[in-house]
């Protein structure tokens, strides 16, 4: 009937999709033509909601890139026993970022003996190689996947009526007409309990800060307290937070201010419209940079962006002369 119709129809559009990832996905264009790019068997995994289906999709998906990675040339290599023993002491409770001066971490260094304290960051190096730990300078983050709570609120699609919307949800409750007892993803940004103890001045505030992450990307020092997970550390761990978020180029310090970031990890192209010309006018020297790819998720441009911002030290070099209406450009990898 309709139904089964419909659910052919469903199928189809599914499989044309999975032809198109595969295709975009299955190689990569080098100089000497394309050179196939797979994980196991070329496959390309499609998974469930997180809200729905039974799980078995992500398990499969689990499996493969455990076979994959068990299957690269290093694995099965020796390591120090006691590189094991401090990843197992890893494994209990830890606050989301900890200083390596604190308490915790001395507490992690003394059980370790007779490892030095130089051994003991070795072997954490080497978990974070392993996707176990983050090591950021002098700041360890215990258990990596709990930043995605932290990163909720900052790529949330729309922050704004999200907030406009818990706050209507908790008006209802209040009238009786429903319950705000079970987290929605409209809490995702700033927490019914947070809201519910700021001052009228404040959540106007907070609506202006909510609207700069939004239309600007902008995130303000200001909007942290209350903002879902953030508002349980303290000022210092914020800022210990924000540094390993800079570390993966998902945030840069915004202008000349200590006090913004921007968020390139909300940055979107826009959508059926080519990006305006700059007035280089009043500039003495410019060039236009244009970068073509193959294939890129778009996540992963503004990301690149952020790294070339937070790296500004390059090098120059003499290149032979060229027509005086061109330009000359070789792109290098400092180490």
């Amino acid at each position: 009937g309709g139904h089964g119709q419909k659910r052919r129809k469903e199928v189809e559009c599914q499989r044309s999709e999975m032809a198109e990832i595969e295709a975009r996905l299955g190689t990569l264009r080098r100089a000497d033509g394309p050179e196939e790019m797979s994980l196991v068997g070329g496959k390309v995994h499609c998974i469930e909601c997180v809200e729905g289906g039974d799980g078995s999709t992500v398990l499969k998906l689990r499996e493969d890139l455990i076979e994959c990675a068990t299957s690269l040339p290093f694995m099965g290599e020796e390591i120090p026993a006691r590189w094991d023993g401090l990843k197992k002491k890893l494994e209990r409770e830890w606050p989301v970022v900890v200083q390596r001066s604190s308490e915790a971490v001395r507490a992690l260094i003394s059980e370790c003996a007779p490892m030095t304290e130089e051994q003991v960051w070795e072997g954490l190096r080497f978990w974070e190689l392993l996707g176990f730990v983050i090591v950021h300078g002098d700041v360890l983050v215990p258990r990596p996947r709990v930043l995605i709570d932290f990163l909720r609120p900052l790529v949330h699609h729309a922050p704004v009526d999200a907030l406009l919307t818990s706050k209507e949800m908790r008006l209802l409750a209040r009238a009786g007409q429903g319950k705000a007892t079970k987290l929605r993803s409209e809490d995702w940004v700033v927490p019914p309990d947070v809201s519910a103890k700021a001052t009228k001045k404040e959540v106007q505030q907070v609506q202006e800060l909510v609207r700069d992450l939004q239309d600007r990307w902008v995130l303000k020092k200001k909007l942290l307290p209350y903002l879902a997970k953030w508002h349980e550390m303290r000022e210092e761990e914020r800022g210990d937070l924000l540094g390993v978020l800079e570390k993966f180029h998902l945030v840069v310090k915004y202008g000349e201010s200590e006090e913004s970031w921007l968020c390139a990890c909300r940055l979107v192209a826009a959508e059926g419209s080519d990006a305006t010309t700059p007035d280089w006018s009043r500039y003495e020297n410019h060039a236009t940079v244009r970068y073509t790819f193959d294939f890129l998720p778009r996540p992963l441009f503004p990301r690149f962006l952020a790294m070339q911002i937070l790296n500004p030290d390059f090098k120059t070099e003499r290149l032979p002369d060229v027509a005086s209406n061109m330009l000359s450009m070789r792109l290098k990898k400092l180490h």
